[in-house]
């Protein structure tokens, strides 16, 4: 089956490859898109024909499919229409990069030059409730560190769960998102605001610890309610991504138990399958009724496929961002190469150290000078199109794929795609080797289920500022405390032996 799997991957991406060459001949977009939707195929057989599922690349798959794809599949069935918002000459470019995406996201996943079999390595990865490996963590107490991160995850988790609430109750009496993000100010003090700020990383850092099942099960509830809540005030993305990423971490977990004995305890077992398909379905209706309730219209149940056409349709409006990036791709102020690495350039260049020398600065969310001097496109490129709309709080995101080719080109987009692939393979492959890197790959893994409608470097934010490396130092503190006194307080013990009888 694997065989055939592959075999179909390759004609797929020759299909894609033929239609594309003669989409762009003929000028025929229906046939553009057609090769866009076998590119994607080609890339998804790849996945599953693999003799390692590459579970983080096929979840990667299905949001590339949900925010660039899906809106062409609705048109398609529903409305019996070629999705075209754009003139031809932008709808090819539209086309062309999506199949660029997937052709490199495809070859980079296949490569196999870099990848070493997991077997290899399995008994070091066996990793079961009651023990880690050896060189995991190296001196590192995990089992202190969890406790503490623990801690700290459930306090600033809390936090969180009131700055959204604060957000849901301002939404509720203005009814805009719009007002949420140009005029809202938090009147909650500044502790709370900068414990929710860093609640993603020291939530990954517990993670990273390698907890027991039942253990983390109330601070991983806690973090799934607080995504639930965004919802109410249309952070739909956010709630999908973040259950996402709670699979993964659960199947990687499963993953790492691979060999181990029987004790090992099953992170993703039948229960959590039976949950998870029957949830779907109840996700998508939450989503679209969550759409009805956040523009103050009544929602109607109309059947499972009028409702998934309404999910789709409303999750797929990222594909435009490609479009408007060709259109306006000569209004950008700043060096285009800049725009794919936003988050990394801004903090480099306007943190309170380097700002003095750069005499850079941080702008404001909807404001003239963060469309015009700063390197974000969802900012740069909305105020382009619609700089009305703009300023009154709305915008329509960003893609990695807009951002690739406005700096790169046809060649950085297929190259930046390979080396994702290739970023997604060592995750799967490689994670829980060192605790670290482990921490980092939670939070990076965090951001890239969006990217397709987000930055590319957006992950940078949950770990990088003056805060995170506050709350990492406030954590060592506490670790360094406690595990020099509890090393203390062994060392003063005295073995008592016991007493022998006399005849």
């Amino acid at each position: 089956m694997k065989a055939v799997g592959r075999l179909l991957s390759y004609t797929f991406g020759l299909i894609a490859l033929i239609l594309l060459i003669v989409g762009i001949s003929t000028q025929d977009i229906a046939i553009m898109s057609i090769a866009a939707f076998c590119a994607w195929g080609m890339a998804l057989l790849g996945a599953f024909s693999a003799s390692q599922k590459n579970v983080i690349y096929i979840f990667f798959l299905f949001t590339f499919f949900l925010f660039l794809l899906s809106r062409v599949m609705v048109r398609w069935i529903q409305f019996h229409e070629v999705y075209a918002p754009f003139p031809i000459e932008n709808m090819r470019m539209i086309y062309a990069c999506l199949v660029v995406s997937c052709f490199g996201l495809a070859i980079g996943n296949a490569s196999t030059r870099y990848h070493f079999v997991l077997r290899k390595r399995q008994s070091e990865a066996c990793i079961n409730d009651k023990s880690t490996p050896k060189s995991y963590g190296g001196a590192i107490n995990l089992p202190l560190l969890g406790q503490i991160s623990a801690a700290f995850s459930i306090v600033c988790g809390f936090a969180t769960l009131i700055v959204v609430i604060e957000r849901i109750i301002f939404w509720s009496i203005t009814g805009s998102g719009d007002e949420l993000r140009i005029s809202f100010n938090s009147a909650l003090p500044e502790i709370i605001l900068r414990l929710s700020y860093v609640y993603i990383m020291v939530f990954c850092i517990y993670l990273a610890t390698l907890p027991e099942k039942k253990k983390c099960m109330l601070i991983i509830i806690q973090y799934i309610l607080i995504s639930a809540l965004r919802l109410l005030y249309g952070s739909r993305f956010e709630f999908l991504v973040g259950l996402m990423f709670i699979m993964i971490y659960f199947l990687m977990r499963d993953k790492l138990n691979v060999g181990c004995k029987e004790t090992a305890k099953k992170w993703f077992g039948k229960k959590e399958l039976f949950f998870t398909i029957v949830s779907i379905p109840l996700l998508i209706i939450l989503v679209v009724f969550i759409q009805y309730y956040r523009t103050q219209n009544r929602f109607e149940f109309k059947g499972m496929f009028e409702t998934l056409g309404e999910f789709f349709e409303s999750q797929g409006t990222s594909i435009n961002i490609i479009g408007y990036t060709d259109v306006y791709k000569d209004g950008f102020t700043q060096p285009k190469f800049l725009y794919l690495f936003d988050r990394t350039y801004t903090i480099l260049t306007t943190n309170p150290i380097s700002r003095v020398f750069t005499g850079r600065r941080s702008y404001q969310v909807n404001t003239v000078e963060r469309a015009l001097y700063g390197t974000s496109l969802a900012m740069s490129l909305y105020y382009q199109v619609n700089p009305a709309s703009y300023l009154a709080g709305r915008g329509a995101g960003s893609s990695y794929v807009a951002e690739a080719w406005l700096g790169y080109g046809y060649v950085g987009l297929f190259l930046v795609n390979l080396i994702l692939a290739r970023i997604m393979k060592t995750l799967n492959d490689y994670k829980f080797k060192k605790f670290i890197p482990t921490v980092i790959s939670l939070i990076y893994i965090q951001s890239l289920f969006i990217m397709p409608r987000s930055g590319f470097d957006a992950f940078i934010d949950d770990f990088v500022s003056i805060t995170h490396f506050f709350a990492i130092f406030l954590i060592w503190v506490f670790y360094k405390i406690i595990n020099d006194r509890n090393r203390k307080w062994r060392g003063n013990c005295v073995e008592i032996p016991e007493s022998t009888s006399v005849n």
